[in-house]
């Protein structure tokens, strides 16, 4: 049976092999340790290399032609320390080569370990006297990840005059690295951690120089995703409106990848899109028939954008998930994997109150089809049974529907109360104020916009469209006692009206309010990014919006 690992020193050349086993993978880490004769340290893995040097202040990485330096700082405004001492060794889970490096600069001292796995992924456990984490390399996107949320991109042409933005400290963050063909990719438990990335140079060769991570004292993650054209960013022409547009870039391996694309709906701009695998044409309730705007075709990516809503900005493109050199894929080498994925996991959809079954006849087909075939023929005495279980499973899903938009009400009572009590917190401080403003703004706007969705027959509050579910209700087991088609019409608006209140207002209710609350989120994450008062309080109220979000509406 193989060991793990195995370990060999070449005293002659002073290297240290570790073999990596792992069912019928093996990877190979080298590190050449002459730390002792000229201060360096040389850890080399499957295509990357980690070089550390005495007196340097930072840790050089490389990985193809891209390369990234990770520096330590005492805390987020101080330089870097230098390293004044490096040891390393397989660490004990056999599983990665650990550093230990001592910092010493400017008079303050600093200790952490270093542990680099197989592939390259990196985590990073400070010690005493490091605050601070930056990985340094020109940055063309700052993006943050969401998942219910929609994503956020951070050009740097957006923020003109700054030197410095704040990002809500989400668990996780991606640098679109220049050339696109890498991904710095940051991962985190979360906790009090600040994050910024620095900005510098002009006009087109304005960028982001370094993504900042106060640690709060906890471990970080860090993953150099390479792979040419891994992300593509592209400038949509006019000429692209109303047509199906071949663009600029091929996807360099099958994944499920997203464009965040600059057009404006309802307060969100840009928005977040999946890549469907074909061209498609869906159908909506709300919004009819439209052209899904981004699909592969055998790799090469298409894009059909609506006069409606024309871009007003550069598309951006990267890999989610599905595949070790996406988002997903890296994060799902960390221990953050599991805590986002739970923090994104939506809730079972509650009970009604009768705890109905779907007897195989939903609201939507099922319902033209049972008005069709057993009300037209006039058969419904003879099929009463089933169908009182199905008037039944109707009014239970107007309930089931009524009980989640309760929670959105509920939801924004709780906003309307928490964002003055914090503007009371933050006390005369004007960015902080100035940001809550806006977002009272933004709860009275998702207010308005959910309440117009939910009038329906006059009414306009859950407990409203749950009566006249259950007066419906009543009012069709009365009338399957009746045989014959004398009955038709009014069974047919009936269920017609059940068909209204379920399945329609399901998607009419759902759609307004997520589209309203994900728009609010992302202004959230860009409104702070000038205001470092005002980022936690953004961390804090994206965090409230997300929970909402986790409803069992699939919108």
């Amino acid at each position: 049976m193989k060991k793990p690992f195995s370990m060999s020193i070449l005293f002659a050349t002073a290297t240290l092999v570790v073999t990596l086993i792992s069912g019928t993978l093996k990877a190979e880490t080298k590190v050449s340790d002459s730390w002792n004769a000229d201060g360096n340290v040389k850890i080399e893995g499957a295509g990357w290399t980690a070089i550390i040097a005495r007196g340097a202040s930072d840790i050089q990485f490389q990985r193809g032609n891209q390369s990234v330096k990770i520096a330590f700082l005492p805390d987020g405004k101080s330089d870097p320390l230098p390293i004044s001492s490096c040891k390393a060794a397989a660490a004990a889970d056999g599983k990665q080569v650990e550093t230990m490096l001592s910092l010493e600069g400017g008079g303050k001292t600093g200790s952490l370990k270093l542990f680099l796995a197989g592939n390259g992924d990196a985590r990073i456990a400070p010690g005493e006297g490091v605050a601070t984490l930056m990985v340094k390399c020109p940055i063309e996107v700052g993006l943050l990840p969401g998942i219910l949320l929609e994503s956020v991109a951070y050009l740097p042409g957006d923020f003109a005059g700054r030197s410095e933005i704040c990002v809500p400290s989400e668990g996780w963050f991606a640098g679109l690295a220049k050339g696109r063909n890498a991904i710095a990719a940051l991962a985190w438990p979360r906790g009090k951690q600040r994050l910024s990335l620095t900005l510098e140079g002009s006009g087109e060769e304005r960028a982001f120089s370094a993504m900042r991570l106060d640690l709060d004292g906890r471990e970080a993650f860090f993953g150099l995703l390479c792979v040419e054209g891994i992300w593509h960013r592209e400038r949509p022409k006019p000429n692209y409106l109303e047509k199906n547009v071949k663009l600029d870039w091929k996807r360099p391996f099958d994944a499920e990848w997203r464009t965040e694309l600059p057009i404006k709906a309802e307060t969100t701009a840009p928005r977040t899109f999946e890549f469907s695998s074909s061209r498609q044409s869906p159908w909506r309730p709300e919004i009819g028939a439209y052209v899904w705007p981004v699909w592969f075709d055998k790799g090469d990516a298409y894009m059909h954008l609506s006069k409606r809503i024309p871009p007003t900005n550069d598309v951006v493109i990267y890999p989610i998930s599905g595949h070790d050199n996406s988002l997903a894929g890296f994060i799902n080498r960390t221990p953050m994997g599991g805590e986002l994925s739970a923090a994104n996991e939506r809730r079972p959809h509650p009970l009604g109150p009768r705890n109905a079954p779907n007897v195989g006849f939903n609201a939507c087909w099922g319902t033209f089809l049972m008005r069709r075939s057993v009300y037209a023929a006039g058969a419904q005495a003879r099929e009463k049974e089933f169908l009182r279980e199905h008037a039944e499973f109707l009014a239970d899903y107007v309930a089931i529907i009524q009980i989640r938009n309760r929670g959105y009400f509920d939801f924004i009572e709780r906003m309307k109360k928490k964002i003055p009590e914090l503007k009371t917190t933050a006390g005369a401080n004007p960015a902080a104020g100035e940001f809550l403003d806006v977002m009272m703004k933004r709860v009275a706007e998702l207010e308005i916009g959910h309440r117009e969705k939910m009038i329906l027959f006059g009414e306009d509050t859950p407990e409203q469209h749950i009566a006249r579910a259950d007066r419906y209700e009543k009012r069709l087991k009365e009338l399957l006692e009746t045989p014959g088609r004398e009955v038709f019409p009014e069974c047919w608006n009936l269920v017609d009206s059940f068909n209204r209140m379920s399945w329609g207002h399901d998607e009419s209710t759902g759609m307004r309010f997520n589209m309203l609350a994900r728009g609010w989120a992302q202004e959230c994450a860009r409104l702070c990014a000038d205001k470092p008062d005002a980022v936690v309080l953004a961390t804090d109220i994206r965090g409230d919006i997300l929970d909402a979000l986790r409803s069992a509406a699939p919108w």
